[in-house]
């Protein structure tokens, strides 16, 4: 990462219309806070320890003062392991098996 980035804690993705996140992935693989909207399309960061997600302006407000104020918790192997390209591949691949109930029919 950029030198400048590295002084940096957290990450704010507003967003509900961004459905591929990698911003907010990349922060919280280089250990950032990340605070995100609360959508369908972020709910594969919610397990994440240095995920905070807001559904107000209220809530964003408590979560941000939480994040400022807090060092992010490290995450775990298997946590960064979920963040790689690896896992993002498998999980891919995974999606798009054909359930053996339609392969039949072809």
């Amino acid at each position: 990462a950029d030198e400048l980035c590295r002084d940096f804690r957290v990450l704010v993705n507003p967003s509900k219309t961004e459905v591929l996140c990698t911003t907010v992935a990349e922060a919280l693989a280089m250990g950032k806070w990340v605070l995100i909207a609360r959508h369908p399309s972020n709910e594969f960061f919610y397990d994440f320890p240095t995920c905070l997600s807001f559904d107000s302006k209220k809530e964003f407000a408590e979560q941000f003062a939480y994040a400022v104020r807090h060092e992010p918790p490290p995450l775990s192997p298997k946590e960064r392991r979920r963040l790689s390209w690896a896992a993002a591949t498998e999980r891919f691949c995974d999606a798009s098996l054909m359930p053996s109930s339609i392969r039949l029919r072809f």
